[in-house]
């Protein structure tokens, strides 16, 4: 599976640690990835990375509605 954006990397609304995907201003960014194992209320996920983003697997993730565990 693919993601491909454009990813801003200025700060998202102040943020010094968030960023976010706008087709606007962005630079280009994309991230493979495979679902490894699903459980009830996550996924174990490989991601391989074609562009180097600050945070970008983060902002990927989160733009396709799967945002990152802790």
């Amino acid at each position: 599976m693919l993601v491909r954006s454009l990813y801003q990397l200025q700060e998202k609304n102040g943020s010094i640690i968030e960023r976010c995907v706008d087709e606007k201003k962005g630079q280009s960014s994309i991230t493979h990835y495979k679902i490894i194992k699903e459980f009830e209320n996550f996924s174990f996920v490989e991601c391989q990375l074609e562009t180097g983003r600050t945070h970008q697997i983060r902002v990927h993730m989160s733009a396709i509605g799967h945002p990152l565990l802790r």
